[in-house]
């Protein structure tokens, strides 16, 4: 995933905005794995573990691409081949897609339930590391002059590491730790239930009223932060900032990807809608600010790479922000029982909300640039002016959302069966 995101900023300059919106759409099966979650909830391997029978074959087969993808990755680079890139890494994603739906039902079931708000914590973290080890500490290895700048005694030619070495190693890590994972105990006391009543109940629970309007919440709620999400780094180096600098924020970066999850966590775990509403205004206040650091940079003015390297910290702590709260929300509110499918549909819709914001921002790119002088000034305008309604109408819908008992969030055929009484359920002690 994380290499996924250096791919376009190293071919910023020498593909148009279009290419980059295709490739844009590798991360879609994120989006649509609710399509086939119900399955991984309801099959397994007997005896090898409910949510390793799904974990060990996708990781194996994630660094068994990578490894191959070694040969031909760098080719497809020099000569951009933006199907090629897209159809490799969207392939990735749909088997990273996969092993997330048997992660997020794992972690449900693995905590107790004082402590399941802390799986999201868990989920943030992990990605985050990881994203910003093979995007910035990526780019900032492979990149010439910071090599030679900051790791190397005597300037050469090129990189300390081409995407295609990166890429063998990053294989040939997962193939590593799925080992470890494949020896790994998993308890497992629940049996799954047949795959079409899994089904049915997805199909439930997405009928019951607050999940609808959670829904159109989560569907909506990034639509005005696509332009900024999608496009600033790349407006930054059309205007002259270096890469080389861009890849010097990774140290920052990654150091505060690992904070800022922890930071966020006693409070998104608490109240983690409430969270949430103080994240949405803080990214929204940051679409001006996202402007005003482009037009600094683009003057050339002194300390403007001071000025977006902490826009891109004020960006990272609200992005964080906000998934966190929004995962531990979604944790708070899912049956274990049916764990996987529970969070990935929430998690799937919230994909789906994040997605077409950035994608049709970069699509539009092109041919509002023919009409206009700087269509990515236009969008960010447009997008706060949409942002600021949306917030306006959102905010009291949040707060009746997060004051709901956890009966309304589960199917009522589900209660009777298991015998649930309102008052309990409620209360959310059940007992599996």
């Amino acid at each position: 995933m994380g290499l996924s995101g250096a791919v376009p900023l190293l071919l910023a300059g020498r593909v148009n905005y279009k290419g980059q919106a295709l490739f844009s759409l590798a991360s879609l099966p994120f989006s649509l794995k609710l399509v086939w979650a119900p399955i991984v909830d309801s099959s397994k391997v007997r005896g090898f573990g409910r949510r390793k029978s799904w974990l060990v074959p996708t990781q194996l087969l994630i660094g068994t691409s990578m490894v191959l993808a070694r040969s031909s990755i760098d080719a497809w680079m020099t000569l951009p081949d933006m199907r090629k890139l897209t159809a490799l890494f969207l392939g990735l994603y749909f088997l990273c897609a996969t092993q997330d739906i048997a992660v997020d039902g794992w972690a449900l079931t693995m905590l107790s339930e004082k402590n399941v708000g802390w799986g999201p914590t868990s989920n943030s973290l992990g990605q985050s590391l990881g994203f910003a080890l093979s995007y910035v500490g990526f780019v900032a290895l492979h990149d010439e002059a910071t090599c030679n700048k900051y790791f190397r005694a005597v300037p050469a030619e090129g990189g300390l590491v081409s995407l295609a070495d990166f890429v063998g190693w990053c294989g040939w890590a997962f193939l590593a730790t799925t080992t470890v994972v494949a020896f790994t105990p998993e308890i497992d006391a629940e049996e799954p239930e047949r795959i079409s009543v899994a089904y049915a109940r997805a199909a439930r629970t997405l009928r019951l009223g607050p999940m609808r309007a959670l829904c159109v919440l989560l569907l909506t709620c990034r639509a005005a932060f696509g332009a900024a999400d999608a496009a600033t780094a790349l407006k930054a180096i059309d205007y002259g900032l270096r890469k080389e600098d861009v890849a010097f924020l990774s140290p920052v970066l990654l150091a505060a990807s690992v904070v800022f999850p922890l930071v966020c966590a006693r409070w998104t775990t608490r109240t983690p809608l409430r969270a949430f509403l103080v994240a949405v205004p803080l990214r929204l206040l940051l679409n001006p600010v996202t402007w005003a650091v482009l037009e600094y940079v683009k003057r050339g003015r002194p300390n403007h790479f001071a000025a977006f390297a902490i826009l891109s910290l004020s960006k990272e702590f609200a992005a964080n922000l906000m998934f966190v709260s929004q995962m531990s929300f979604f944790a708070r509110i899912s049956d274990p029982l049916y764990g996987g499918t529970f969070m990935t549909l929430l998690n799937t819709v919230a994909n789906l909300g994040a997605k077409w914001p950035p994608s049709l921002a970069l699509f539009l790119l092109d041919p509002l640039s023919k009409r206009v002088q700087d269509a990515f000034k236009l969008e960010l305008f447009v997008s706060t002016i949409v942002g600021f309604v949306w917030l306006l109408w959102a905010t009291p819908r949040l707060k009746r959302l997060d004051s709901l008992p956890l009966a309304r969030w589960r199917p009522k055929l589900y209660l009777k069966k298991n015998g649930d009484n309102s008052s309990e359920s409620s209360n959310g002690n059940h007992d599996h």
